[in-house]
């Protein structure tokens, strides 16, 4: 049996602030956790707001999602990087090569305010992201940093 945290359909549940009560985190230890834990997320089909505010006051932002980070039966992602590292100077997101999203059906508010505040920003969606199932994209990209257009989009 594979150690780590199991998570079914557990929306929201890296939710910053009072939300946290069940992981008692504060602001700047979610950053330790999500860089070494082992998460078995297989059998996941709804990712809705899962990270949603993480890292929000962090003056840094970093989210690297490892191969063991599994999306395969994902179908909604909906607010699931919602304003992560929003007041962080320098903010980087990178989903991997192995967060594949062939079932997504809804990437509405994906991204929202993702590193709003950030004066170096970084966003690399990976070579398994796929849109082709996907019905709504409505604010997936709106109001991310506006140095956006400075340093772009790794798509």
């Amino acid at each position: 049996m594979e150690k780590g945290v199991n998570f079914e359909n557990n929306s929201g549940i890296f939710t910053a602030g009072k939300g946290n009560k069940e992981l008692k985190l504060n602001n700047y230890q979610w950053q330790a956790l999500l860089a070494v834990a082992n998460y078995n997320t297989s059998k996941v089909e709804n990712m809705l707001g899962m990270f949603y505010k993480t890292g929000y006051n962090a003056p840094n932002f970093e989210l690297a999602l490892r191969e063991k980070f599994n999306t395969s039966n994902v179908v909604d992602m909906t607010g699931m990087f919602q304003e992560v590292g929003y007041k962080s100077s320098i903010f980087t997101l990178s989903l991997g090569d192995h967060f594949v999203t062939s079932k997504v059906v809804n990437f509405a508010g994906m991204f929202y305010k993702a590193g709003y505040s950030s004066s170096k920003y970084t966003l690399t969606l990976g070579d398994s992201f796929d849109t082709s199932n996907v019905n709504d994209m409505t604010r997936m990209f709106q109001n991310l940093s506006s140095l956006t257009s400075a340093y772009g989009l790794v798509l």
